[in-house]
């Protein structure tokens, strides 16, 4: 009774809620935040089921689409961060000045576009055109896509649930995943770019990009297949990460953030801010090393950098540790 009469006085922005995902396409902001607020608090949810429960059922589209997805933990942080834009939106909602204005309706604009919980490297992933093709398609804005895409997405619903007919895995098990497991990456293998090249190249100033363009051809003129061959020059890493306590958006409890930063020759880059549910090493490792999978540098990182707390340092429990072995190297 209660989740009928909340439904037809209208949500905030959204005029309902969600309780079944459209078939036809990948899942838009639109559904993610309506899935989202069906579970919390119709149903009576707490914000961290809740995220749990949306963001399994959202993959499912994805998964079933053949698409690569991001790491749980971030689709639920980008799932999170909607849900916390609209409650400041709703919390502000009786002022009618201008900037509150223009912000609802730029809020609206964007409710029929994607819910993008693509992998950070997912096009070089993908090998099926067709897959591609759909993926920028669902990502054009306002969604406002013809009957092909629809009968593409069925047509990958329905291949996908004739595979799965002939798989043993249990539904349940449903996640997000962080990237192409060792069976299908296509990744080449056989190092070009050597320290000796390296050091060819920047002493004759030829830019990286360049410098792909004079490899890949000279390659092919030598008859090697270029997908063998891994031709990026590896940017040593070190990665960065400190917790800090902040308070929460939604409401006034102090909440623990970890900020993860990495840095090198020409790189400074933030990958994430991810919600810690406590300050154990555990966690902390749990959250760093997905962020650097999503951006396709576990290879790259040479050396970490942390304060020196016992989550951190500890001898078997501690971040730095767990994460050497999540990442299986010395570092």
């Amino acid at each position: 009774m209660t989740s009928s009469t909340r439904s037809q006085m209208g949500v905030y922005l959204l005029g309902s809620t969600v309780t079944v995902l459209n078939r036809s396409e990948l899942p838009s902001i639109h559904m993610a935040l309506g899935l989202f607020l069906h579970n919390h608090p119709e149903k009576r949810e707490t914000i961290r089921q809740s995220l749990t429960s949306t963001i399994k059922e959202i993959a499912t589209f994805w998964y079933k689409a053949r698409i690569p997805t991001r790491d749980v933990q971030n689709c639920q942080t980008k799932q999170e961060k909607l849900f916390e834009g609209w409650c400041l939106l709703k919390k502000n909602k009786g002022r009618q000045s201008v900037k509150q204005q223009s912000r609802e309706a730029e809020f609206l604009c964007k409710l029929d576009n994607l819910f993008d919980i693509a992998h950070a490297n997912t096009m070089n992933i993908m090998k099926i055109k067709e897959d591609k093709q759909f993926l920028q398609a669902q990502r054009e804005k306002g969604r406002e896509k013809g009957q092909n895409d629809s009968k593409m997405m069925d047509m990958i619903l329905s291949s996908s649930s004739d595979e799965e007919d002939t798989d043993n895995s249990d539904d349940d098990t449903v996640s997000c995943k962080a990237g192409p497991t060792q069976e299908n990456r296509q990744r080449g293998r056989k190092v070009v770019i050597t320290p000796q090249l390296t050091a060819t190249l920047d002493r004759t100033k030829i830019s990286d990009r360049k410098a792909m363009f004079v490899i890949s051809e000279t390659v092919k003129s030598l008859g090697h297949n270029i997908t063998d061959l891994a031709l990026n020059r590896n940017v040593p890493l070190v990665v960065y990460w400190n917790v800090k306590l902040t308070a929460g958006l939604t409401s006034k409890e102090q909440v623990d953030r970890l900020p993860v930063i990495v840095s090198g020759k020409g790189v400074s880059q933030l990958l994430t801010v991810a919600k810690l549910t406590s300050d154990t090493g555990e966690a902390q490792a749990s959250a760093v090393y997905p962020a650097i999978g999503d951006w396709c540098i576990t290879e790259n990182i040479r050396a970490i950098c942390f304060d020196t707390t016992s989550s951190n340092t500890g001898r078997l429990a501690g971040a730095c540790i767990l994460l050497k072995q999540k990442i299986g190297k010395e570092l």
